[in-house]
């Protein structure tokens, strides 16, 4: 419900948000979306998630 509400909210802007539930679980997700107009001036949002520990190298050096 609430990732509907933040879409509609942030329509036609660029933005950014991490998801809290995802830090809580371990697997931090960062959400960012970016407007997007085509040759016919059709809005469109472009919006994806990037999983943050499969993202990050977790290695610690020896």
């Amino acid at each position: 419900m609430f990732r509907q509400l933040w879409l509609q909210e942030v329509f036609g802007t660029e933005a950014y948000a991490l998801s809290v539930d995802s830090v809580m679980a371990g697997q931090p997700v960062l959400i960012f979306s970016k407007p997007v107009v085509n040759a016919d001036n059709q809005r469109f949002q472009l919006t994806a998630a990037i999983n943050f520990s499969q993202f990050v190298r977790h290695e610690i050096p020896e």
